[in-house]
């Protein structure tokens, strides 16, 4: 199941949200692309569906800033004719995706678990970024070939903020994606365990896992940090 923020006008949603929710996905509806600028920067979606004529803004206009800022999560745009010029532009601009407007219900849910299987590393048996290396087959944790020890909800917690890097979570929005259903915990339990985890990875200066204000938590790479700060 991905979490889609859907970028469109209302009767595109009409029509779409019944199709994703069908697939098991959840969906929240924006219909300004300024304000889906904004949430994108709060983090906790998996993928943006978005039409590319807005009522506000262009689509292209969207996702250009959207990119230019190292946003990362993979954006499937809806146009509204099958003209390939405006699908070429699409993907341009850094769509990851492209369908005409109203698209065939089969290919929409195909194409969609493609991307959240692409881009949310389903598929993936080992992340690596810098030193470190998680096994996620094997559920083990390795910096520079030594092993880390993590408990539980630490390793969930890095993991999931690996397989979204440079995205930035509240401590509400890592709470509802990772232990929604675990009423014993709370956002002071995610804030320890992003405490703990710096302390375990070594990472004194908070270089890896960052604390943005007003957006939540974010795993960056030093040249994602390089290129933030240029």
């Amino acid at each position: 199941m991905a979490k889609i923020l859907l970028v469109c006008d209302g009767d595109w949603s009409i029509w779409l949200t019944p199709h994703l929710q069908d697939a098991g996905h959840s969906c929240d509806h924006v219909s300004s692309g300024f304000r889906a600028f904004d949430v994108c920067k709060k983090g906790g979606h998996d993928l943006m569906l978005m039409g590319w004529q807005l009522a506000d803004a262009s689509g292209r206009c969207i996702l250009v800033r959207y990119r230019a800022v190292g946003g990362t999560m993979p954006v499937f745009v809806l146009t509204a004719s099958d003209c390939l010029l405006s699908k070429v532009q699409a993907l341009d601009e850094g769509a990851d995706d492209v369908l005409a407007f109203p698209p065939h219900e089969m290919e929409l849910k195909a194409r969609i678990a493609a991307l959240t299987r692409r881009f949310g590393g389903h598929a993936a048996r080992m992340l690596e970024v810098g030193e470190l290396r998680l096994d996620v087959a094997g559920g083990k944790l390795f910096k520079n070939d030594r092993e880390i020890q993590l408990l539980s909800k630490e390793y969930k917690l890095l993991e999931f903020l690996m397989r979204h890097q440079n995205q930035s979570f509240t401590a509400e929005a890592i709470m509802e994606r990772l232990w929604k259903s675990d009423a014993a915990q709370s956002t002071d339990t995610v804030r320890t365990h992003i405490k703990t985890l710096r302390q375990k990875l070594g990472d004194t200066n908070n270089s890896n896992i960052v604390t943005r204000r007003g957006l939540g938590y974010a795993f960056v790479t030093t040249m994602q940090l390089q290129r933030q700060s240029a």
